[in-house]
């Protein structure tokens, strides 16, 4: 195609013996007014109008302005480009502002007007300026601005319940939508397929008809439980806008639609934009509009009040770079993680009043990551950014995702930029009344950060530091304020982490409201809700494919058997204040409770975990059942943690009295102090509970599973542990147990050389004695040893040994007779006590 390079002192010298003088567009009132020479007169080109499918050049310090449609090869933007404020198309296979100004209407004098950018063409390879094809750059420090007509809210939220069938929608606020608008509505249930879009035929006040009739039931009600109101209401997003950039016909058949980088030190002013067709399925750094690897350089960009709707790959890309400010955008339908925060080292953005729906899973060919596989709504890889009133309304997998590396992935890795961000050692800046329903795993998940070599999901530990690149520096609290959650099909919230806050939230409908895989984590000042007014479209919650809890496939709209709960307590400590647990209530398919454990798990459990302040309307308190069967041979069931679950109740408000355990029922922790709660299938007790370990630290793994603890009192009762499943080599074996009481312990299999023993969770001066089967040459044990200089213990009569304060054993009768008890130290406070017991002298 011919090539036409505008040499403005020719076109200059056109202009001049023209009889089209040059044009001065209508300036806003803070304006300076500017020449613009019309694209449609042969003096702006030295004579002749470019043909259709020209590739083109604005030079630097050239106006033009766009006052007809047009149809272009390639098009580079170094001058300025403007729109009249007519119905105008600009179409072309790529278009680079390259240190120019690409503009449609201003700040103060949006555009009132119809304007489309076209992308054109196939995936044949190409690669313009390292930006692929079918693109709309903007880079060496240039300006993208558009500014569309305000249509009001960009999203809003139902007033009234819309049933199946309903043609008609009572909106909360829909002044400024128009007959012909396109609207889409999230589903309110627990199938996120259940958004639909329709057409406005008719508008009466914030009262629309629309077609065609709905497939589903929206709910439209806001709902108040114990002082707090659940946003349960179905959100509206207005998809059309009169300033629209798309890619061409062919792309939603193919997945190839058009895509906007920005990048260097360039802008993007984007407000009441629709962007549809956009992003390259499959296709690493294409994405509807994408700000790459900009660093500070991205400051003063934004979106607001845009639709971005009907896309192939992600929705709004924020890559290596800071300071852009999304705000009240709808995004609606895409493939793969939706508000994209790509790398981890991507700071000061602010994230507000945005609303993503229809997230879905890609197919295995076409994820980018392999934590597509299980698409957000919001991925965050970095937590020092700003996330208020946003709404995930319908995922295949999470709503908002805080996946945090420990250290920037990607081209940030070696970016001299990025190199010593810590994302998983970074202070959160602010997460603050933000929403999650209708996904299909957990409203808000923090943990399963990518691995920096292979980028698959692992376990992050989020324990930000005053100095994140120093693991030694203080940990800074994090707060999660204002969350609320409702019809996630998992659970509302998974922390894992160290001095996290969830509070003021409102979690409702999900098969568990929140559980924390933490340390010194609590929910506080919040409600739980098991069950609302919002009932769903009965017979659409199936999903072909889908694993759900416990690894089965999930019915509707999960395992039917599946005994809901509010707080779910695991790890530790970790607890609940003052919270309130609401319509928690077994029926004749599952049970039900407003505080449980997470279930059947393996990992250790703080018998300190506890609550306080509770309240419960029309709730059963606790659900600790064993619906899972257990074994009648010797083998492991993979409930190590579970069948040995125990929390405090601190205040007495969820047992009637202070400072009484709620336990599993397990013989083995149950004595006349206990009290059996049928409709908890669990127990109250009285007694001191402490956490137990045997670990394995020799060289040498041998199998000794099962470890079996005989308490010495009560028909000696017994327990078997199995030893936690990720750690083979060196497993641990975990039980809670009662305090001040003898045990027996035998292993299945010779002892390894050196073993651990562990109390842990009591207070100076409690003690458990342990005896073992002893073979050989007496042991060598050394008691709290890195931490008292190796104290070796001394041997002992074993009638002496219960007299003695952790620093004697005996051995008799082919047993070894051990004492831990929590030392009583005032300069080295503990609430543990240890003992190294070696093979003759091995502990040296």
């Amino acid at each position: 195609m011919k090539r036409v390079l505008l040499v403005l002192s020719l076109a200059f010298l056109a202009a001049c013996n023209s009889n089209t003088a040059p044009t001065a567009p209508t300036p806003s009132p803070t304006e300076t007014p500017a020449i613009f020479e019309k694209w449609s007169s042969p003096a702006t080109w030295g004579g002749t109008l470019p043909s259709a499918g020209a590739d083109l050049v604005i030079p630097a310090g050239k106006k033009i302005l766009l006052d007809t449609s047009i149809t272009l090869g390639a098009l580079e933007v170094a001058g300025e480009l403007r729109f009249d404020n007519q119905d105008l198309e600009l179409r072309a296979k790529s278009i680079m502002v390259h240190g120019g100004k690409l503009q449609i209407g201003s700040s103060l004098a949006p555009f009132n007007k119809r304007a489309t950018i076209t992308l054109l063409g196939q995936d044949t390879g190409g690669n313009v300026m390292n930006m692929g094809e079918k693109v709309l750059g903007v880079m060496n420090s240039g300006s993208l601005e558009l500014y569309g007509a305000s249509r009001g809210a960009s999203w809003t939220r139902l007033s009234n319940t819309a049933a199946v069938g309903a043609t008609t929608l009572n909106l909360e606020a829909g002044a400024g939508w128009a007959v012909g608008d396109q609207l889409a509505i999230a589903s309110t249930d627990y199938n996120p397929d259940q958004a639909e879009e329709v057409v406005i035929t008719a508008v009466n006040g914030n009262t629309v008809t629309v077609s065609p009739a709905l497939k589903y039931m929206h709910f439209g009600q806001a709902q108040t439980f114990a002082g707090q109101t659940l946003q349960s209401k179905a959100e509206v997003a207005l998809l059309n806008r009169n300033i629209v950039i798309r890619g061409d016909n062919t792309s939603s058949t193919t997945g190839f639609g058009g895509h906007i980088m920005v990048m260097d030190s360039s802008i993007a002013k984007l407000e009441n934009v629709e962007i549809t067709n956009m992003g390259q399925r499959g296709k690493l750094k294409r994405y509807p509009i994408h700000f790459h690897m900009q660093g500070t350089g991205s400051a003063g960009s934004f979106i607001k009040n845009s639709s971005i709707h009907s896309n192939f790959n992600r929705c709004v890309t924020i890559h290596g770079s800071g300071g852009i400010l999304l705000e009240n955008n709808a995004a609606y339908d895409t493939l793969g993680h939706c508000y994209f925060l790509e790398d981890g080292s991507e700071t000061g953005n602010v994230l507000r009043g945005n609303l993503g729906f229809s997230t879905k899973q890609p197919d295995t060919a076409q994820r980018l990551l392999p934590t597509d596989q299980d698409p957000a709504t919001f991925w965050i890889t970095n937590p020092s950014n700003t996330f208020e009133n946003n709404v995930a309304a319908g995922s295949d997998s999470f709503g908002f995702w805080i996946a945090l590396p420990e250290k920037a992935t990607g081209p940030s890795a070696t970016d001299p930029r990025f190199t010593s961000i810590r994302p998983s050692r970074t202070a959160l800046g602010v997460f603050k009344n933000n929403l999650a329903h209708s996904n299909e795993n957990t409203g808000l998940n923090v943990d399963g950060g990518p691995d920096l070599v292979t980028l698959e999901q692992k376990t992050t530990y989020y324990a930000p530091r005053a100095v994140p690149s120093d693991d030694k520096s203080a940990i800074v609290p994090t707060l999660f304020d204002g969350f609320q959650a409702y019809k996630n099909r998992t659970r509302g919230v998974w922390l894992r982490g160290e001095q996290h806050t969830l509070n003021n939230a409102l979690i409702a409908d999900g098969a568990i409201g929140a559980t924390f895989a933490s340390h010194e984590t609590y929910v506080q000042n919040s409600v739980f809700v098991g069950e609302t007014a919002n009932k769903g479209t009965p017979n659409n919650y199936e999903k072909n494919g889908r694993i759900g809890l416990d690894g089965r496939t999930l019915p509707f709209p999960w395992d039917t058997a599946f005994p809901i709960r509010g707080f779910e307590f695991y790890d530790g400590k970790v607890g609940a204040k003052n919270v309130t647990l609401v319509n928690y209530q077994a029926n004749n398919q599952r049970g039900a409770g407003g505080l449980s454990y997470l279930r059947f798990t393996d990992f250790h459990i703080d018998p300190q975990n506890g609550s306080e302040g509770l309240s419960f309307q029309n709730a059963n308190q606790v659900w600790l059942a064993f619906e899972k069967p257990t074994p009648t041979a010797p083998t492991d069931d993979g409930m190590d943690g579970y069948r040995s679950a125990i929390f405090l109740d601190k205040d007495g408000t969820v047992t009637g009295t202070a400072n009484r355990s709620v336990v599993v029922n397990n013989p083995f922790l149950l004595n006349a102090n206990c009290t059996a709660q049928a409709a908890w299938s669990a127990n109250i007790c009285n007694n001191p509970y402490a956490r137990f370990i045997f670990q394995n630290v020799s060289s040498s793994s041998p199998e000794i599973s099962p470890i079996t603890m005989t308490r010495l009192e009560d028909s000696n009762p017994s327990h078997a542990m199995w030893g936690t499943p990720s750690d083979a080599a060196n497993r641990n074996f975990e039980t809670r147990l009662i305090a001040q009481k003898s045990y027996d312990l035998t292993a299945g299999g010779a002892l390894p050389s050196r073993v651990r023993l562990h109390l842990r969770n009591r207070n100076a001066g409690d003690w458990i004695q342990i005896s073992l089967a002893w073979t050989g040459a007496a042991p060598s044990l050394y008691r709290d040893w890195w931490i008292d200089n190796r104290n070796k213990l001394t041997a002992v009569a074993l009638a002496d040994l219960p007299a003695s304060s952790g620093d004697k054993y005996a051995l008799e009768g082919g047993k070894l007779y051990l004492k831990l008890q929590v030392k009583t130290d005032p300069t080295n406070q503990r609430d543990w006590a240890v003992l190294d017991v070696c093979q003759t002298d091995l502990c040296k």
